[in-house]
């Protein structure tokens, strides 16, 4: 373990999955760039469930902001849950009736908690791993808050900030890789949709199940590092830095912020620092050339539909990593913001993985190809599929 400003982040040459638990509690809840001090309590979950039976739960969802009738949302929920795929040991076999059952109760709680985003589809891909990480269900919740407080506005109604990813991302390989990037304009992919459900789901239908696990957290360990180095200096003996130390040691007083507005306010403190993009861009990079011989935008999407599980999944986060300072260099070349220093480090290994992992052989046999869910990206009717 290494100290980081205050803070404890994983350093394992190999994490353990005895270990990943403690790990990913660290760097989702107590990491350097979760300023904002998202903590959701575990009696939560307990709570929230309890008025889950009948008419209180309807009453409950609609007053706090539900988007839709609560009896909509419990069955999407049970749908999705049971269309999860057969992975890992919780969602397999003789244990899938039982993992089902806790992927219902943690989506229940969680939309009950958080009415504004309730229950959406892919939200069953990304709590499936939490499933395999943590044995009891409280203690998943928790972390998958800390989650949820990265990526909820994805969920928004209107999902604004999944457009603007996507605009980001063309905007990235239009910098990165002028070429791939005029060639998805031409062929009429320039909207870079094809490309919705790799962000959402941070990958997680294109990355084998056992490398989920090992991409995430490098990514946040990294994320973690990276929001660190852009975080802008106090100056010593400034009005800031002095008010901020009496402010100190003054008793704060306990306010009950809604579990909602805690997840709002940790994601705008990763704002700065988010991976996820250029790890899709450097995934789509690391397949420019079968990319770059599609034709068509339909052959673009089919493409993706079928992607190339990547095997080496630390690489791809460090080629994230690179590109990621590289893009902030060319965007502001000038700007003051940030400790340049600190993130040009990065660049030089400063900024090394929180969780450094020794990559494990690809696996001789694999299941399906991910397929994209209905709703999220738009196939033509000669290759749609449904979900998972």
């Amino acid at each position: 373990m290494a100290r980081h400003k205050n803070r404890v982040l994983p350093l394992h040459r190999q994490l353990k999955p005895a270990d990943r638990a403690s790990a990913w509690n660290a760097l989702l809840l107590d990491s350097p760039g979760n300023a904002a001090g998202c903590v959701i309590p575990c009696c939560l979950l307990v709570d929230k469930l309890a008025s889950t039976e009948g008419e209180a739960a309807a009453v409950d969802y609609d007053r706090l902001g539900g988007t839709e009738p609560w009896e909509h949302t419990a069955r999407r929920i049970a749908m999705d849950a049971e269309r999860i795929s057969h992975e890992g040991q919780v969602l397999r076999d003789a244990s899938r009736p039982a993992g089902i059952k806790r992927l219902r109760r943690i989506l229940t709680a969680y939309a009950l908690m958080d009415c504004e985003v309730g229950y959406c589809q892919g939200m069953t891909d990304l709590l499936a791993p939490f499933l395999e990480v943590y044995a009891d269900d409280q203690e998943a919740f928790t972390a998958f808050c800390g989650l949820m407080a990265r990526v909820r506005a994805n969920f928004l109604c209107g999902m604004e900030d999944m457009h603007r990813q996507l605009r980001l991302l063309g905007e990235v390989l239009g910098r990165l890789d002028g070429r791939l990037h005029r060639h998805l304009v031409a062929v009429g992919a320039g909207s870079f949709v094809f490309a919705f459900q790799m962000l959402l789901l941070q990958l997680r239908r294109e990355v084998a199940w056992e490398d989920v696990f090992v991409l995430w957290e490098t990514m946040w360990a990294r994320e973690a590092r990276l929001a660190d180095a852009l975080a802008p200096p106090l100056a010593a003996g400034s009005g800031a830095a002095v008010a901020e130390a009496s402010q100190a040691q003054l008793p704060q007083p306990q306010q009950q912020v809604p579990p909602a507005q805690q997840l709002g306010a940790a994601a705008a403190a990763w704002a700065g620092a988010d991976l996820r993009v250029f790890v899709v861009a450097a995934a789509l990079r690391g397949q420019r050339t079968a990319l770059l011989s599609c034709a068509s935008l339909e052959e673009v999407v089919q493409f993706v539909n079928r992607f190339p599980r990547p095997t080496k999944v630390v690489a791809l986060v460090e080629q994230a990593e690179y590109m990621f300072v590289k893009f902030r260099r060319l965007q502001r070349p000038s700007s003051g913001g940030g400790r340049s220093g600190s993130l040009s480090g990065c660049l030089r290994g400063g900024c090394s993985s929180g969780i450094e992992h020794t990559e494990q052989p690809a696996a001789r046999s694999r299941p399906p190809p991910a397929q994209v869910p209905q709703g999220l990206v738009t196939t033509s009717e000669s290759d749609s599929r449904g979900p998972s």
